[in-house]
C-alpha cells in the first residue's frame, strides 16, 4: 500500500500561509520559528508554536509551553523579559501560538502582557486557551478575538487572544505588533489604575487599535471612534454598550450619553500621531489647514465686474478649497501663468513650474526605466511622481513624503490622453498599479499611484508607493486663442478640473474706458515713463505718461474688437515702445505694435485686418506709422490690404 503523506506540521501551515511577507526563517523544524518578514508585518518574529489540545468545557482548547525551566512543583516558569531566551536582546516580537486540526484554525495569545502587567506569583502556571466559540466565530468571520484575564497573576490588564483563519494570518500578526504597542503608549498617557480591571484594558486596547488600523481617516474623529466600537463589537461579539459601559468609570468618565468626553478626544490623536512616526507610515502634507484668506498681494490687476458675484482670486480659491484642479482660461498676455504661480506660491510654497509639449509621453509624466551605469533598469519618476516624493531628504527609510503643487503652462500643446494615462484615475481619489516596477526591491515590487490614501490600512513610506495628499493641487494654463489648433481634452479629463476664465477688458470697456484702464494697468506694472522734456518728438507740454495711455489704448481697443489679448501683450508693447525712446530719443509705435501686437491677428481675415490698421491709423497717434504696419502684414501675416487706390 503506498504510504500516506504526513500531515504539514503548524510551523509549515504557518510559512505557507504567510507566503511572500517571509525573506527567511530558522527552519521548519525549529521551535521556536524565527522569520524575517516583510512590511506592513513586524521585521522579526519569533514564533513559539503548538498543536492545541482540548482541556475541558469551562475552558475549550489550550496548548502547553515547554520549556526547560521548572520549579519545584513542576509548574513551567517562563522568564519573558528582553534578554532572556525567550528573547534575546529584545530583537523579536514573540509570539505565542497554536494550531487547531479540527478548525483549521491559529490561535495567538498575548504573551506580552506578563512583562507589562506581571503583578502576581510567577510560580503559578499559565495556561493558554481558547474557547470553542472564538474558534466557531473565527471560523464563520475569518478573525475573532477574545478577551482573558491574567487569572491567579494579579487583577491588572488583560489579554487578548486572537483567533484567525490562515488567509488572514498577515492581519493577526499585525494587531498582536500593535496591541503591544499600543499598550506602551497607554501606560505613559493613562493614570496607573487604567488597567486594573482586565477586561477594561483589553478592550481599550482593542478600540485604539481599530482606531488607528481600521477606520477611514477621511471621517470626522467621532465617526471614526464609532466605525472602531462596532468593529470591537463585531470581533468580540459584545453589544456596543457593554464595551462603553466597560471604559466609562476611567475613560469616559460620569457621561449619561454615547459621545465621548475630552479624555478620549484628546488621546486618540495623541497616539495616531506616535503610531505613524513610529510605523513609518505615509502622514499627508498638509496645505490648506495652514492657509487662511485668499490671496492679497497677487500683483496684477483684473478690470472690476460688477455683474460677478465672485472675483476671479475668489473663484480660484473657492474651486481649490473644494477639491478641484485648476485651469485658468484666457487670451494671450491675460496674466494666466503669473496668477497660477503667484496661488501656487500662497497656498502650497513648494511648487514645480513646466510648460506642456506635444513631445510629452507618461515617460515624462508619470516615469519610466531608464538604463543605470551597470547596464539594469530603474525606474525613475516623471515630472508628476516627484511632486510626491522626495529622496533626496532623508527619513526613517531614505525618503520622504512631500506636496509640491504643480503648474503646468499651456496645458492643451500637450497630447492628453499620450502624456496622462494613469493619473485620470488616481486624480479622483482611486488607487492605481502602474505598469512598473521598483527593481531596486528584492522581489521587485509594482510602482504604486495611490490618489485615496486614506482608504488603505496602513500607508507606508517606501521607494515604489507614491501618494496623492488631498490637498494636493494641479494649476495649468490653456490659451483660449488658439485651443482649437491644439490638443483637444476628454470630457472625462476635463471633469477633474475647475475652469476659471481670466477676465481682460473687452473692446466696449477700452472704448468707454481705456485710458483709466492703462493707468491701473502703468500702476501695476511700476513702469517708469520719461519726462517729456527727453523726448524729441513730443511738445514740451505734453505728459509722455498721459500720452501712452491714450495711444496705447487705442491700439488695444482696434484689436480687441476682432481678437482678444491680455494686458501682458500691450505691457510688452509698451516696454519696447519706452526702450525706443531711450535709445533713440523719440516716440515711435510701429515697430513695437508690429513686433507684438500685430502678430496675435495672424489668422484674422483681410477685411478685419483691414479695420484694425484703418481704426489704428485713425485713433492711433501721429507718432505711428500705418505703411510700416501694413508691409508686415502683407510680407509676415500674408494679408493683403488693398490701399484707397486700387
Amino acid at each position: 500500500m503506498p504510504r500516506s503523506m504526513p500531515s504539514p506540521t503548524p510551523r509549515e501551515l504557518l510559512l505557507d500561509a504567510l507566503g511572500g511577507y517571509v525573506k527567511k526563517h530558522s527552519g521548519v523544524d525549529s521551535n521556536p520559528l524565527d522569520v524575517d518578514l516583510e512590511d506592513p508585518l513586524p521585521n522579526q518574529a519569533r514564533f513559539y508554536l503548538f498543536e492545541t489540545s482540548y482541556s475541558d468545557d469551562d475552558h475549550g482548547w489550550a496548548i502547553n509551553v515547554r520549556l526547560d525551566n521548572t520549579d519545584e512543583n513542576g509548574y513551567e516558569i517562563t522568564d519573558r523579559e528582553s534578554g532572556s531566551d525567550w528573547n534575546p536582546d529584545g530583537e523579536y516580537q514573540v509570539i505565542l501560538g497554536g494550531y487547531n486540526e479540527n478548525y483549521d484554525m491559529f490561535t495567538f495569545w498575548d504573551d506580552a502582557v506578563y512583562s507589562h502587567y506581571d503583578t502576581g506569583d510567577d510560580n503559578d502556571p499559565h495556561k493558554s486557551y481558547v474557547s470553542d466559540e472564538t474558534l466557531t466565530r473565527a471560523s464563520d468571520n475569518g478573525m475573532s478575538i477574545q478577551p482573558r484575564s491574567l487569572r491567579a497573576r494579579g487583577e491588572r490588564g488583560g489579554e487578548t487572544v486572537i483567533t484567525v483563519t490562515p488567509d488572514r494570518i498577515d492581519e493577526a500578526l499585525q494587531m498582536r505588533d500593535r496591541i503591544e504597542w499600543i499598550r506602551t503608549q497607554l501606560n505613559e498617557e493613562l493614570e496607573d489604575d487604567w488597567a486594573e480591571n482586565q477586561y477594561r484594558a483589553q478592550r481599550l486596547e482593542h478600540l485604539v487599535y481599530e482606531f488607528l488600523a481600521n477606520t477611514d481617516r477621511r471621517k470626522s474623529a467621532q465617526d471614526r471612534r464609532e466605525q472602531a466600537f462596532s468593529r470591537v463589537h463585531e470581533l468580540q461579539d459584545i453589544s456596543e454598550e457593554a464595551i462603553k459601559n466597560s471604559l466609562r468609570a476611567d475613560v469616559y468618565g460620569e457621561h449619561e450619553s454615547g459621545t465621548l468626553p475630552e479624555s478620549l478626544n484628546s488621546l486618540l490623536p495623541q497616539i495616531e500621531r506616535r503610531y505613524f512616526e513610529s510605523y513609518n507610515l505615509w502622514k499627508e502634507p498638509v496645505v490648506f489647514e495652514d492657509v487662511d484668506g485668499t490671496p492679497d498681494d497677487i500683483d496684477l490687476y483684473f478690470p472690476p465686474d460688477e455683474e460677478r458675484s465672485q472675483t476671479v482670486i475668489e473663484q480660484i480659491d473657492i474651486a481649490l478649497r473644494s477639491g478641484n484642479h485648476v485651469i485658468l482660461t484666457g487670451p494671450p498676455g491675460s496674466g494666466k501663468s503669473d496668477l497660477a504661480e503667484q496661488v501656487a506660491e500662497y497656498y502650497a510654497h513648494n511648487y514645480q513650474m513646466a510648460t506642456a509639449t506635444d513631445d510629452w509621453t507618461t515617460f515624462d509624466t508619470i516615469g519610466g526605466y531608464r538604463p543605470q551605469s551597470d547596464g539594469d533598469l530603474e525606474f525613475h519618476p516623471g515630472l508628476f511622481l516627484q511632486r510626491f516624493m522626495d529622496e533626496s531628504r532623508l527619513g526613517t527609510r531614505g525618503i520622504e513624503a512631500k506636496n509640491e503643487w504643480l503648474v503646468i503652462d499651456e496645458l492643451n500643446r500637450a497630447n492628453i490622453d499620450k502624456a496622462f494615462g494613469s493619473l485620470f484615475s488616481a486624480l479622483t481619489g482611486n488607487n492605481v498599479t502602474l505598469p512598473f516596477d521598483d527593481t531596486t526591491q528584492e522581489p521587485t515590487k509594482p510602482i504604486k499611484l495611490n490618489g485615496n490614501p486614506n482608504a488603505i490600512t496602513e500607508p507606508r513610506v517606501n521607494s515604489h508607493t507614491y501618494y496623492i495628499p488631498e490637498d494636493w493641487r494641479l494649476i495649468a494654463t490653456i490659451n483660449s486663442v488658439d485651443k482649437s489648433s491644439l490638443y483637444r481634452m476628454s470630457r472625462a479629463f476635463m471633469r477633474r478640473f475647475a475652469f476659471i476664465p481670466i477676465p481682460t477688458p473687452t473692446a466696449k470697456d477700452l472704448n468707454k474706458n481705456g485710458k483709466g484702464l492703462l493707468e491701473e494697468y502703468l500702476n501695476v506694472w511700476e513702469v517708469e515713463c520719461p519726462d517729456s522734456s527727453n523726448v524729441d518728438n513730443i511738445d514740451d507740454e505734453t505728459e509722455v505718461q498721459e500720452r501712452l495711455k491714450t495711444d496705447l489704448s487705442n491700439f488695444w481697443y482696434a484689436v480687441q474688437q476682432y481678437q482678444k489679448v491680455g494686458p501682458g501683450v500691450i505691457k510688452d508693447v509698451l516696454e519696447q515702445t519706452l526702450t525706443g525712446i531711450e535709445q533713440t530719443g523719440e516716440l515711435h509705435y510701429e515697430y513695437a505694435v508690429v513686433a507684438k501686437l500685430l502678430p496675435q491677428l495672424d489668422g484674422l481675415p483681410p477685411s478685419r485686418m483691414e479695420d484694425v490698421l484703418t481704426m489704428m491709423d485713425t485713433r492711433g497717434s501721429d507718432w505711428f506709422d500705418p505703411d510700416i504696419a501694413e508691409e508686415f502684414t502683407r510680407e509676415y501675416l500674408d494679408i493683403k490690404i488693398e490701399s484707397d487706390g486700387e
